[in-house]
């Protein structure tokens, strides 16, 4: 059912993953509308790690993470609460350094950028794996694979997006090049 009493919070966060090092883009702040946080996101994205390579003019150094927090309580009086989250993760693309001719700073920020994205694919493997061998019953902690988590900042970030009873989308823009 739904409830006409409910009171809705909206919060923003957004997140650089730069070199394994995480970069507070926008601090956790309350927004009204989506039409609220549209000139606060145009404000991250000018602040992020671009440069051009080889392969590209306007190569993104750097992982983005967007947080909306979004939280209800049925009513001042009850107390119940409850909150959701969605994630927004822009993920800078793998590279062949020899074909995007990186070197010195740039090279490091691609094998950054490789390193993290390996570990992510290592952790989405393992919990599909994890899946698969426990479907229809309870985990027992001695059958499970390990999930390695803290490879990267990147996956430690997203741990609470990915494990448990989330959902998760991948729309994904890859070029042939």
């Amino acid at each position: 059912a739904i409830n006409n009493d409910a009171i809705f919070t909206f919060h923003l966060e957004a997140v650089e993953i730069y070199n394994e090092k995480v970069i507070v883009l926008q601090q956790k702040q309350r927004v009204e509308s989506f039409a609220e946080s549209m000139p606060i996101l145009a404000g991250c994205i000018r602040q992020r790690n671009v440069c051009s390579t080889g392969l590209n003019n306007q190569s993104s150094r750097s992982h983005c993470i967007i947080t909306f927090t979004i939280q209800s309580q049925d009513d001042l009086s009850s107390g119940i609460k409850h909150s959701g989250t969605i994630c927004f993760v822009d993920l800078a693309g793998s590279e062949r350094c020899s074909r995007a001719n990186t070197i010195g700073k740039h090279l490091v920020e691609g094998c950054a950028i490789n390193k993290s994205l390996l570990s992510l694919g290592q952790v989405i493997s393992s919990l599909q794996r994890n899946a698969e061998n426990h479907q229809g019953s309870p985990l027992r902690r001695d059958t499970r694979q390990h999930v390695p988590w803290r490879q990267s900042k990147l996956t430690l970030i997203l741990k609470e997006v990915l494990e448990n009873s989330c959902s998760t989308c991948f729309v994904l823009c890859v070029s042939s090049r």
